[in-house]
């Protein structure tokens, strides 16, 4: 299999390397991006940084063990658009810049 895979679908296996590539890269500048500016622009003292990340990481974690299946049984078409186009996604966005403005975090 790895052979087969390896000589018939080379192209595929290039795209899909640079796809994660880039995934990998834009995910680690947003987290350092994140925190240099809670730290600069809110005045966040550096020892409390940790929790303004601390709901993207739980997401990032959680997200695939609680959506992973929905994917397999609604199909991905459906899921992406609850996912991000959804109305389910902009309640959530307001909820958590509600409960940031009000101090919970």
């Amino acid at each position: 299999m790895w052979r087969a895979t390896r000589s018939s679908h080379i192209a595929s296996l290039r795209l899909v390397d640079c796809a994660d590539d880039c995934a990998a890269f834009f995910l680690h500048a947003i987290f350092f991006t994140f925190a240099l500016c809670v730290d600069r622009l809110l005045r966040i003292a550096a020892d409390h940084i940790g929790w303004y990340i601390a709901p993207f990481a739980a997401g990032n974690f959680l997200g695939p063990l609680l959506l992973g299946r929905l994917f397999d049984t609604l199909g991905r078409r459906a899921m992406i658009t609850l996912t991000y186009g959804g109305v389910v996604g902009l309640f959530l966005l307001a909820l958590s810049g509600y409960l940031f403005a009000i101090g919970c975090f």
